[in-house]
């Protein structure tokens, strides 16, 4: 439950910053790489093999 809070709320500030323009700021090839990492390890936690993300 805590989690899906979190995510409304950042969903609402990144709405709310797209519409005020203010999308200077986002770190869109950080986020990518911090998703492949998080994925990667959730592939190997589970045993699976690591996804490509080509």
């Amino acid at each position: 439950m805590a989690v899906s809070g979190a995510i409304v709320v950042n969903r609402w500030e990144l709405m709310r910053e797209w519409l005020n323009h203010q999308t200077d700021s986002w770190d869109l090839e950080g986020a990518l790489e911090r998703y492949k990492a998080v994925k990667t390890s959730e592939a190997v936690f589970l045993g699976l093999l690591a996804p490509s993300f080509e």
